[in-house]
Formats: C-alpha cells, sequence, structure tokens
C-alpha cells in the first residue's frame, strides 16, 4: 500500500508541476502575443509618421520655387544665390 501511495503522490506531484507548467506558458505566450501586438500598432505609426513625413517634404520642395521668386523680386537676384550653399 506504501508504494502505490507513493506513486499516486508522485502522479499527483507531476499533474500540479504540469498544470503551473502549462498555466506560466499560457501567460507567456499572452505576453508575447500583446507585445507582438503593441509592437504592430507602433510599426503603424511610425509608418504613418512616416508618410507625413514623405508629405511635408514634398510639400516643401514644391515651395521651393515659390520662396526663390518671392526672394527675387523683393532683394534681387542675388538673394537666393547667397542663401543657397555652394556645391563643390
Amino acid at each position: 500500500m506504501a508504494s502505490s501511495s507513493a506513486a499516486a503522490d508522485r502522479e499527483r506531484e507531476y499533474a500540479e508541476h504540469t498544470a503551473a507548467f502549462r498555466q506560466e506558458r499560457l501567460e507567456l505566450l499572452q505576453d508575447i502575443t500583446t507585445l507582438a501586438q503593441d509592437a504592430a500598432m507602433n510599426f503603424g505609426s511610425l509608418n504613418d509618421n512616416l508618410d507625413r513625413l514623405i508629405g511635408l517634404t514634398q510639400s516643401v520642395a514644391a515651395t521651393r520655387p515659390t520662396w526663390q521668386a518671392l526672394a527675387r523680386s523683393t532683394f534681387g537676384q542675388h538673394a537666393t544665390e547667397e542663401a543657397e550653399p555652394k556645391q563643390s
């Protein structure tokens, strides 16, 4: 009887450890899922911000002829030449 009781104790202990391990694994998988979702949202935000930055850069580039013309009409032909960096 002692050996069957010891065997039952080992089985119960094994079942408890297995259940605890499965619970920990489930919690880790939930944490990983949450982190993956957060990363996806952050990537989406980063992508949106990059799109906005590209749009702003294109808008600024599109206004360059306008501000050059305004500077030339206000300050003369050499106004924009002095303001722009020299290319080697």
